[in-house]
């Protein structure tokens, strides 16, 4: 070995005791070294310093970390500690306590695409402050931390990207807020994945795990309950959510105690396993739902509408959500499956859990629910509970219903198989219904079955004709004590329906 290559490996060692906490590769140890010879050119030292990680120098420390998560204090807290990897991104913003994350220092009407109204912020009344999705509103972590200093603001958030090297493990419900206590499952979870950094949620009731890895194949999320019952002093049922993708993570800086400072490879076989195991991998559940929607034929085995299955299926389901169930998108329109935040969905929910692509939507969330085409119109129509939707939960006259909303909307389908007919997959849907009663019968179901059986009364609907699925809610709920109906119950609804007359409704109450 010459003095050079002496000196070389001398520096390259030198570094990697300063930095072996950082877990460097190669390249990285060339970039920390300090006095490498100038007779040494850049490939030679980055070969000497892959030489160098195979056989490491002894480093002493003097790390408390803990060496297993069970030995980590999740009940002591130590502020202002953030992942050292992610602090060399620039992908920080800030939160003023709604975790929405927000840009002070950029301008209200800045040109931040504005998905809600197909626009920019410059031109509509959105504030472009709160664009996460715009790379212009992040900043190097330094910068957003001294935002802080403005008393509306309460922390950071990270805004993770699909090109970032990060694996986001959220644990919801999983640290008993009064004891500072985590689900037992959630830590054998974590032991699986490996030690790495660590904080507590703004709430205190979750735990946040940042690891350097991927999800399996090109899926971005994975979520799944690890217990039936509240864990503490929560009031939700612990669950755990895994973000690779695009995603707004809310890092509070309240590091657990025993945890590295630093953010840790997962054993990426271990927990993909975990993850198939649990059936919660994306890739997984939206390839048992393209089976479904495949196999979809509208109700009809005979395959006589077969041509009318086809169109629907030619649908673009992104577009089909936009004129129906999104409030507004949470991810780019250039992407496959795209994010949003739902017309149910609160403001403060970011938008994370539900999905659509080409072909069908699907809510990861807690709400479950998942559909194409005509699931979407029927939750657009109040005709269908988004939680209830499933591919195919819409047969008959229901099915026929989301068709027609979807051509009322200007979706390119062929006519139904009754156009021309008197016989309408439900002639109330041809009825001026607000005539027949004082309330609103597209929104309220007491309204909605006051109306229906006023409407055949006067005989300005077929005495046969089916009612809407509204109108059959106030007869669950009066006779049955259900309020969200199996398919099952709504046929005996049915069956009730076509006996009344408008003398057994009073606008509150079934009164059979």
């Amino acid at each position: 070995m010459s003095d050079h290559t002496e000196q070389a490996r001398d520096a390259l060692e030198a570094a990697y005791v300063d930095h072996a906490a950082d877990d460097p590769n190669k390249y990285e140890l060339f970039a920390y070294a300090d006095g490498l010879p100038d007779e040494i050119d850049d490939a030679e030292a980055v070969s000497i310093a892959g030489s160098v990680l195979s056989n490491p120098p002894e480093v002493e420390t003097t790390d408390t970390a803990s060496e297993t998560w069970e030995d980590a204090a999740f009940g002591d807290v130590n502020p202002g500690v953030y992942p050292v990897e992610m602090m060399d991104y620039d992908g920080w913003m800030t939160h003023k306590g709604d975790k929405l994350p927000y840009a002070p220092w950029t301008d209200h009407d800045a040109p931040a695409p504005c998905s809600k109204h197909d626009t920019t912020a410059d031109e509509c009344d959105c504030s472009a402050r709160y664009k996460w999705g715009w790379e212009a509103n992040r900043r190097p972590f330094e910068k957003a931390q001294l935002a802080l200093d403005d008393s509306r603001l309460e922390g950071l958030v990270y805004i993770q990207t699909e090109d970032d090297p990060f694996v986001f493990v959220d644990g919801d419900d999983v640290r008993c807020p009064e004891t500072g206590e985590v689900h037992p499952a959630f830590i054998a979870l974590l032991e699986h994945f490996g030690l790495t950094y660590a904080d507590v949620s703004t709430s205190g009731t979750g735990v946040h795990a940042v690891y350097r890895g991927d999800l399996p194949a090109d899926e971005t999320v994975a979520t799944w309950h690890i217990d039936t019952e509240p864990w503490g002093a929560n009031a939700d049922a612990p669950a755990i959510e895994i973000y690779s993708g695009k995603h707004v993570n809310v890092t509070t800086g309240d590091h657990v105690d025993g945890t590295p400072e630093s953010v840790a490879v997962w054993d990426a076989e271990t927990a993909h396993q975990i993850l198939e195991a649990n059936g919660c991998v994306g890739k997984t559940a939206r390839q048992e739902l393209r089976e479904a929607y495949e196999d979809f034929d509208g109700g009809d085995d005979s395959g006589e509408h077969s041509d009318h299955i086809d169109a629907l299926k030619r649908l673009d389901a992104r577009r089909v959500a936009e004129d129906t169930i999104v409030k507004e998108w949470t991810s780019s329109s250039n992407d496959r499956l795209r994010s949003f935040l739902p017309t149910w969905g609160d403001s403060t929910d970011g938008g994370t859990a539900n999905f659509v692509d080409d072909n069908f939507w699907i809510d990861d969330g807690d709400n479950g629910g998942r559909g194409g085409p005509v699931e979407m119109a029927l939750i657009d129509l109040g005709e269908l509970r988004n939680n209830n939707a499933e591919i195919g939960c819409s047969k008959k006259s229901d099915f026929w219903t989301g068709y027609e909303h979807l051509r009322d909307l200007g979706f390119d389908l062929p006519e139904p198989p009754y156009a021309g007919d008197d016989d309408t997959p439900s002639g109330y849907y041809e009825a001026d219904l607000s005539e027949h009663t004082d309330g609103d019968p597209w929104s309220d179901p007491d309204a909605m079955l006051q109306a229906c059986l006023s409407a055949r009364k006067a005989g300005a609907v077929p005495s046969d004709a089916e009612p809407p699925t509204l109108a059959l809610l106030p007869i669950t709920r009066d006779l049955l004590g259900v309020d969200d109906p199996s398919s099952d119950t709504k046929e005996a609804a049915v069956e009730v329906f076509h006996e009344m007359d408008a003398d057994e409704f009073n606008g509150e109450k079934v009164l059979l």
